[in-house]
């Protein structure tokens, strides 16, 4: 929230849109819009790095996994195993995710896990609905028509997603106000920091 979202998307929007002299109104909907769009370009960056090929990444394969880096997808795996009380899978978590040394082999069953434990999906999912918040944040902002429409193509497409399959996106642009948890968690963090 405060690094991705706040500090590389939303902050740039907002300070933009102030120099320019928009209306509180407009720099609250391109915050809002930021927030959504850059923490969904991050949960898509984590599913790229797992899942991702490394001709696509530029990285080598399951160079996130053994390094360890602490995800969404794999809190949400590891969440699933502990509900489920998959001892095996939270030991195959425990023993492959953050060791330099793991095979393909055992990455391949890592990912495995996160696609039957619907780890996968639902941070895809959760991708596709941040990106419609930051779409819909973005019409009700009161830009102009043509600026509107290129950013929503830019925050779309940073987030993976084609701007026509961005899934759920008409029916979650009119629901803006579902975003306010996230909205409300960065102002909690930042001290209501605008």
């Amino acid at each position: 929230a405060l690094k991705t979202a706040g500090y590389s998307s939303a902050h740039p929007l907002v300070l933009g849109a102030l120099l320019a002299g928009a209306s509180e109104r407009t720099a609250r909907g391109l915050r809002r819009a930021g927030l959504c769009a850059g923490i969904a370009f991050q949960l898509q960056n984590d599913l790229q790095g797992a899942f991702g090929s490394p001709e696509h990444t530029g990285k080598p394969f399951g160079e996130d996994l053994r390094e360890g880096k602490a995800t969404y997808l794999l809190a949400v795996g590891h969440a699933r195993c502990v509900r489920r009380g998959d001892t095996a899978g939270l030991k195959l978590l425990e023993t492959v995710v953050g060791r330099p040394s793991a095979t393909d082999a055992e990455l391949r069953r890592v990912l495995d896990l996160l696609v039957a434990l619907g780890a996968r999906a639902h941070v895809t999912e959760r991708v596709a609905e941040l990106s419609a918040r930051a779409v819909g944040a973005l019409r009700q902002a009161d830009l102009a028509a043509g600026p509107t429409e290129q950013l929503i193509r830019l925050l779309v497409d940073a987030a993976g997603l084609p701007l026509a399959g961005a899934t759920g996106t008409e029916r979650i642009a009119d629901e803006v106000g579902r975003g306010e948890p996230v909205i409300r968690h960065y102002e909690a963090l930042t001290g209501g920091v605008r």
